[in-house]
């Protein structure tokens, strides 16, 4: 099979999974079959026919599979092991699809990278634009907060949250594919016209109201103009007085469009912010979850099964929870999965651009990842990082080198 005929075909197979993480994990229901688990079926299959325009892996891309599979196989000990054997390993398998379609996912588009762009930069633009047009038309959902509607074939319309929260996607989960994407289009597209672009998606993403993911998007790119700032001056540059007026401009702008929206949804920030449930809420389920912590050195080894925290009460913590599924082991692999990219970016000397990029998406799902996540988050930033850095060494270096 020639990979030039049917890598076009591939990546339109993976396009609605990436449209629906984007999407938050849209949970539209069509005869009473989700899409979400459509969309991952079609990225499953899609992974499966990659295998196949695999001629050779290289060392970088044999050494990600290495890590996963270490990952995996931890995973795998700990469910087995646990006392809720059978909810672990029916969790167990989910982690095991999506480390595949990481797997598959991150190797094929690190070979095409321009159709990885093109998966990318129009699921962010379709989400927040999906987003902006539910709220022109639909206005805010009952609880004062955005999400992608789903449509009502009983009663014929478009919807938030019909059968409860967990029947939309998920406010916070949206957010964070919705800035995640943000970083990606900035760094991808160089036009003048991705400053309007960029506005409307930060803008998409502010109307979830997601506390969490709007304070990890800040802190994020609060890190990456220092770094910027940092390496800019390490190379002795002179900074030219029209840049300095555009930089100010840029920022200027940037700051009174938050400014606006900010006082423009002034109560729905302020309930947001004062939300007494949702604080007292989190509150309780750390406090619930620490008095049932691991009490033995197998537990704090590799943990009391995948999912065990969601057998109890979720913390929302993500290190927590990793810690009590599968223990200091798994935490350390998922650590080491995380900053692969990060690692390796550095050691391969990739621009600064691409290092803060890498950096920009840790440091987001990473701040996140302290007050929620979900499985299709963790896997689906690893498939990002990975492919992106797989995309740099293929397009610089001179040689392969092949096992």
């Amino acid at each position: 099979m020639q990979g030039s005929k049917y890598s076009t075909f591939i990546s339109l197979l993976y396009l609605p999974f990436f449209l629906w993480s984007f999407l938050g994990a849209h949970k539209q229901y069509i005869f009473d079959i989700n899409t979400d688990h459509i969309s991952i079926a079609i990225a499953v299959l899609a992974s499966c026919l990659s295998v196949f325009l695999i001629r050779k892996l290289d060392k970088l891309e044999l050494l990600m599979m290495a890590v996963m599979f270490a990952m995996a196989v931890v995973f795998g000990i700990a469910s087995i092991f646990s006392m809720e054997f059978e909810k672990s390993i029916a969790r167990y398998s989910d982690h095991l699809i999506y480390i595949f379609i990481a797997i598959c996912g991150s190797i094929f588009f690190g070979r095409h990278p321009e159709k990885f762009w093109f998966n990318v930069i129009f699921s962010i633009v379709f989400s927040a634009g999906v987003v902006i047009c539910s709220w022109l038309f639909l206005g805010l959902s009952s609880w004062g907060r955005m999400t992608v509607p789903v449509y009502d074939f009983q009663l014929e319309r478009f919807l938030y949250f019909p059968n409860g929260y967990e029947s939309s996607a998920d406010p916070n989960v949206l957010a964070y594919f919705i800035f995640m994407g943000l970083l990606l289009f900035f760094y991808k597209i160089d036009k003048p016209v991705r400053h309007v672009f960029s506005i409307l998606i930060f803008f998409a993403g502010f109307l979830t109201f997601s506390r969490s993911a709007l304070v990890a998007f800040i802190f994020s790119c609060c890190c990456l103009v220092f770094l910027y700032a940092l390496d800019f001056s390490s190379k002795n540059n002179k900074l030219k007085l029209s840049s300095i007026f555009k930089l100010l401009g840029v920022l200027s702008g940037g700051g009174v469009i938050i400014a606006g929206f900010v006082f423009y949804f002034m109560d729905n920030l302020l309930a947001r912010i004062g939300d007494s449930f949702s604080n007292t809420d989190r509150i309780s389920r750390l406090s619930e979850f620490t008095g049932q912590m691991l009490t033995s050195f197998p537990d704090f080894l590799i943990g009391r099964g995948v999912g065990a925290s969601e057998f109890y009460r979720d913390p929302h913590l993500f290190y927590l929870s990793t810690v009590n599924d599968t223990g200091f082991l798994g935490l350390f692999l998922v650590l080491v999965a995380l900053f692969f990219s990060l690692f390796f970016s550095i050691k391969l000397k990739a621009s600064t651009k691409l290092v803060c990029l890498i950096l920009g998406i840790l440091i987001l799902f990473m701040s996140v990842a302290m007050f929620y996540w979900q499985i299709r988050t963790f896997y689906f930033t690893l498939m990002v990082m990975y492919a992106l850095i797989f995309q740099h060494q293929k397009s610089h270096r001179e040689k392969y080198t092949y096992f």
